[in-house]
C-alpha cells in the first residue's frame, strides 16, 4: 500500500508541457471555426470516520479531457476521461459531429479572447503529497477529542491536488496547479450534536484539534434541548449559516443569465437599496483568506466584482456567452461547457464588521444562536425566499448569555429581508468551503462573518 501511495503521489500531476503538447496536437486537427480544449487532472483523497472509528480511506485519480468546437453559430461539446492521443482525437471527431448537428444559437458571439491572468501561489507541496497515514493521524485528533468528552465523532478529512489547462484557437493558454483541504466533524451526544469545519489551500492551516474542540463544546452546550414555539426571533447567525444564505443569493440572482432571463431578484433593483447599509458583498477571487484562483473554466482572467455596496445592488457576474449578449467583457465566472446554469459567483466575500460574536451575544436580550443550516431549498427566487432546517447547534440567548440548547427549527425566510434587518456585523471572517463534491476537484468557498439579525422567521419545529 505504501508503494502504491508513493506512485500515486509522483504521477498524479502530468505537468503543463505534456498537457499543452496533447492539446495543441488535437487543436491542429480541428476543422471547426473555433476550438477550445479544457483538461482537468486531479487526485482527491478522503478519510471518513463514524462512531469514533475510521471506516473509509479512498483516493481517486482522474482526468477530464473536454473539447468545445464552434462551426458558425453551432456549438458542440464532447469529453472523455483520458489523455491517450488516439482517444482524444475521437473526442474531437465527436465534438465536430455534434456541432454540425446542433441548431444555430443566434446569441452565441465567440469563444473568449486572451487576457493576462495573475500567477497565484495556490499550490502547497505538503498538501499535494499528503497520504492516508497523515490523514488518519489528523482524524485521530478529532476522535480523541470526542472520546475525552464522552461523545461520538463523525466526519471526514479530504485533501486534493489538481491541475487545469485551458487553450483555445483564439490564443488563450491558461494553466495552474492548486491544492486544497477540507475537514468537518459532527460530535454527537445522547440528545445534542455540535459541528465544526475548516478549509484552506494548505493542511498546515486547518487546525483539526481546534475544530473538534468547537464541535464538542457545541454538543455539550446543547444537551437537554428545550422546545420553543415557531415564530420570529432575533438571531445571531454564525458564518456557516450566513454562507449558506449568501450562496443561495448568488445562485438565485447574481448571474447574468438569471438577469437576462428576468429570473433574478435584481430586476429593477440595480442601483437601489436591497440590504442594510452595512452589507457589502463582493465576488473576490483574490482575497488572501479565500480560495483564490486566476481564471475561470474558459481561461478568462478572474475579476473582483462588487455585487452589493453599502446595501445597494451594483452588479452581477458574466461568462463569455452572457457578456457577448450585452456587449460586455466576461468577469471570469464561466463554468465548463455545456453550461445550462450560466455564470456563477465562485468566491463570494462579505465585508467584515467590527463586532465579536461574544459581544453580539451580550447585546441580545432574547434570541437564538444558529450554527448552520441544512437541507435548504428555494421557495421564491424573485423574493429570495428559502426554507431549511437548523442543525448541529441551536441555542437560546437570554439577557446576554447562552442558557442552553433548543430543538431544531424549520425556517422560511427572505434572504434580502434578513439582510435588511442587520443589527450587528461580525469581525470573524471565515472561509466556508463548499467541499470536494462528487465531480472533478476544484476548491470553492464563501468568506462570511456572523450576523445579528433582529427578525428571522422560524416556521416549524422538530422533535430533535
Amino acid at each position: 500500500i505504501d508503494r502504491l501511495v508513493i506512485i500515486v503521489r509522483i504521477e498524479s500531476m502530468v505537468g503543463k508541457r505534456r498537457l499543452l503538447s496533447i492539446a495543441q496536437e488535437v487543436m491542429r486537427r480541428s476543422s471547426g471555426d473555433q476550438t477550445e480544449i479544457l483538461i482537468i487532472n486531479y487526485l482527491s483523497r478522503l478519510t471518513r470516520f463514524a462512531n469514533n472509528i475510521i471506516h473509509q480511506n479512498v483516493a481517486e485519480l482522474n482526468t477530464t479531457f473536454q473539447i468545445r468546437v464552434v462551426i458558425g453559430k453551432r456549438v458542440g461539446v464532447a469529453s472523455a476521461n483520458t489523455l491517450k492521443r488516439k482517444e482524444v482525437r475521437k473526442v474531437l471527431e465527436d465534438a465536430v459531429e455534434i456541432a454540425r448537428n446542433q441548431p444555430e444559437d443566434p446569441d452565441f458571439r465567440s469563444l473568449p479572447r486572451p487576457s493576462t491572468y495573475k500567477e497565484l501561489d495556490i499550490f502547497d507541496s505538503q498538501t499535494a503529497t499528503y497520504g492516508p497515514k497523515e490523514q488518519a493521524r489528523e482524524v485521530k485528533r478529532a476522535i480523541a477529542m470526542a472520546k475525552e468528552h464522552g461523545l461520538s465523532g463523525y466526519g471526514s478529512f479530504s485533501t486534493g491536488v489538481s491541475e487545469i489547462l485551458i487553450v483555445n484557437s483564439l490564443g488563450i493558454e491558461a494553466y495552474t496547479q492548486a491544492t486544497d483541504v477540507y475537514f468537518n466533524t459532527v460530535m454527537m451526544g445522547e440528545d445534542a450534536t455540535g459541528y465544526g469545519d475548516g478549509a484552506a489551500r494548505k493542511v498546515s492551516e486547518v487546525d483539526v484539534e481546534r475544530i473538534a474542540r468547537t464541535a464538542a463544546r457545541k454538543a455539550l452546550l446543547g444537551r437537554k434541548p428545550r422546545s420553543l414555539k415557531p415564530g420570529r426571533y432575533e438571531v445571531i447567525l454564525e458564518p456557516n449559516a450566513v454562507a449558506e444564505l449568501l450562496n443561495f443569493l448568488g445562485w438565485m440572482g447574481f448571474s447574468a443569465k438569471m438577469v437576462q432571463e428576468k429570473q433574478s431578484f435584481l430586476i429593477d433593483k440595480l442601483g437601489k437599496r436591497i440590504a442594510d447599509p452595512g452589507i457589502t458583498l463582493y465576488e473576490d477571487p483574490y482575497h488572501p483568506k479565500g480560495f483564490a484562483f486566476p481564471f475561470d473554466f474558459e481561461g478568462v482572467r478572474r475579476k473582483r466584482v462588487p455585487l452589493i455596496k453599502d446595501g445597494i445592488a451594483v452588479g452581477y457576474v458574466h461568462d463569455s456567452y452572457t457578456a457577448g449578449k450585452e456587449g460586455k467583457r466576461s468577469t471570469g465566472n464561466g463554468l465548463p461547457a455545456p453550461n445550462p446554469y450560466g455564470p456563477v459567483p465562485f468566491n463570494l466575500t462579505l465585508r467584515k464588521g467590527g463586532v465579536s460574536r461574544e459581544r453580539m451575544v451580550q447585546q441580545t436580550k432574547k434570541g437564538l444562536l444558529v450554527t448552520r443550516f441544512h437541507y435548504t431549498n428555494i421557495v421564491d427566487p424573485i423574493k429570495t425566499v428559502v426554507t431549511g432546517m437548523t442543525r448541529d447547534g441551536l441555542y437560546l440567548i437570554q439577557n446576554g448569555e447562552i442558557v442552553g440548547g433548543v430543538k431544531n427549527f424549520r425556517f422560511t425566510q427572505s434572504i434580502l429581508e434578513a439582510l435588511s434587518q442587520v443589527e450587528g456585523i461580525g469581525n470573524d471572517l471565515t472561509l466556508i468551503g463548499h467541499g470536494p463534491g462528487y465531480d472533478f476537484r476544484h476548491a470553492m468557498g464563501t468568506l462570511a462573518v456572523s450576523l445579528r439579525i433582529r427578525d428571522f422567521n422560524f416556521s416549524g419545529v422538530t422533535r430533535f
